[in-house]
């Protein structure tokens, strides 16, 4: 595309390019607490020690509206565990177990856009749903036979972090 500047009684001859672009219109940040009692199954040996903890969280649903995202999914925590399955001179031995278990969460999110509206054909994205902080608090203890300490059940307490951005494909005239 040729475009014609009059400057000074001088006409340049100017050209311009369309090009497609992502811009990035908004974005928004919200932390979550979330709590889930993790008991395990009946007949089964007793925490006397976690040795690894784990979570992840995904997103299974988001909607857009002009002000907020509405984000729903899952955070998956796995617990290993060690058991105490007999005690010589002060020797422990015991399995190691895990246990596993999903809790569901749903929210919404303020966006916060840079002097712009929010369309039905923009894009709302997730960028890396993470826990910023965890406590593990062992519950409902009963005393083994050697007087060691023995659970069975896990307070799992985390704080989730959901930060997404809104994407429009747009055309952009620059000049060559």
């Amino acid at each position: 595309i040729n475009e014609n500047l009059k400057i000074n009684n001088y006409t340049l001859l100017r050209k311009t390019k369309q090009i497609n672009a992502t811009s990035i219109i908004g974005k928004g940040e919200k932390d979550i607490f979330l709590s889930k009692i993790i008991s395990l199954p009946e007949n089964s040996s007793k925490i006397w020690k976690l040795t690894k903890l784990s979570t992840s969280a995904k997103i299974t649903t988001l909607n857009l509206t002009s002000s907020k995202a509405f984000a729903s999914g899952y955070v998956y925590i796995t617990a290993n565990y060690k058991t105490i399955s007999t005690i010589n001179d002060k020797s422990y031995y015991g399995k190691v177990n895990y246990i596993e278990a999903i809790l569901p969460f749903s929210t919404d999110i303020i966006i916060n856009t840079y002097n712009d509206i929010v369309k039905n054909t923009d894009v709302c994205q997730v960028i890396n749903p993470c826990s910023i902080s965890e406590k593990h608090i062992l519950e409902n203890p009963t005393l083994s036979s050697n007087n060691e300490l023995l659970y069975d059940k896990i307070n799992e307490q985390l704080i989730l972090n959901i930060k997404i951005i809104i994407t429009r494909d747009e055309e952009i005239t620059i000049y060559i």
